[in-house]
């Protein structure tokens, strides 16, 4: 149907008056009327009452004008919508953490603030074990993952931002010889003797400690587990140690002993995304954490 029609309708219902709807809509009066009459035809009702003197609206047209108006602002609201969703400020994006993980303040921080800048976006919190989490976000199934930004080394298409640093720690049961030391009194070698534990996908962590094992003059001892649950159990019942960062949940045990050893050096703590995302909101929030980011620096 011609949408023109319902135009003329409603500039005549609201001005009563063919004249001044017809100035209104740059048209002549001849043409209004027959508007209006064909509107009518469709409709299958009188809309106007027209005498020599006034213009006024049947029960019909006041009907009509009354579903009109409120079908414009329906439509003006919708316009909005899909305006705000493919501009990225309205919608949702999903963060994933793996269990056991804490995210740093400065990630509290973003977070917090962009939910209070950004109200109609949803920020959708997940946990997955870190090697679902990676497919997970290769298969643009998450927006973001935090962590361990080289936790997720060879993720295809993947870019990540820094949020902040995080010291690591040896984690040791309780019972083990080394427990009521101190930091200033151990190194890496001390721990020669142990075997560490690893998730089954951190072979770059991997590496990387055994790099620093062979510094220290040692050969690492490891073995790897699937997933949180798992890990957590081999460390009550004594089967390893970890090493472990300052935001990690495993802190809470109240069965183990942090050494922050200094031969650990630290991790560093972002964000990662997929670069060919979609998800217009993901765009926002990438902007918003660089922008913070930068200022938190300057």
């Amino acid at each position: 149907m011609n949408t023109s029609l319902f135009e003329d309708f409603l500039v005549l219902s609201e001005t009563l008056s063919f004249t001044k709807a017809a100035e209104k809509l740059y048209r002549s009066q001849s043409v209004l009327s027959r508007q209006i009459s064909k509107l009518e035809t469709i409709m299958g009702c009188k809309l106007f009452i027209r005498t020599n003197k006034s213009v006024s609206l049947t029960l019909a047209g006041s009907t009509l004008r009354k579903g009109l108006l409120q079908l414009s602002q329906e439509y003006d609201a919708l316009i909005r919508e899909v305006r705000a969703k493919s501009e990225g400020r309205s919608g949702t994006i999903v963060i994933a953490l793996t269990p056991g993980v804490r995210f740093h303040n400065n990630m509290y921080k973003i977070i917090f603030n962009f939910i209070n800048d950004y109200p109609d976006i949803n920020v959708d919190l997940r946990i997955y074990d870190i090697d679902i989490l990676r497919e997970q976000l290769s298969s643009q199934k998450v927006d973001f993952a935090y962590g361990v930004v080289d936790d997720y080394y060879g993720v295809p298409d993947s870019s990540y931002e820094i949020i902040g640093y995080s010291q690591n720690f040896i984690v040791v049961p309780r019972s083990h010889p080394h427990a009521a030391r101190t930091a200033e009194e151990l190194s890496l070698i001390d721990f020669k003797d142990d075997t560490f534990l690893f998730f089954e996908c951190q072979s770059r962590a991997i590496r990387e400690i055994s790099r620093k094992c062979k510094n220290a003059g040692f050969n690492l001892q490891y073995t790897t587990v699937p997933d949180s649950s798992k890990m957590a159990l081999m460390l009550e019942l004594h089967k390893g140690i970890l090493i472990t960062d300052e935001m990690s949940m495993f802190r809470f045990s109240g069965d183990s002993v942090y050494i922050p050893l200094p031969d650990l050096g630290s991790l560093r703590l972002g964000v990662v995304w997929n670069n060919k995302s979609s998800n217009a909101c993901s765009r926002t929030f990438i902007e918003y954490l660089r922008q913070e980011r930068k200022a938190s620096i300057s």
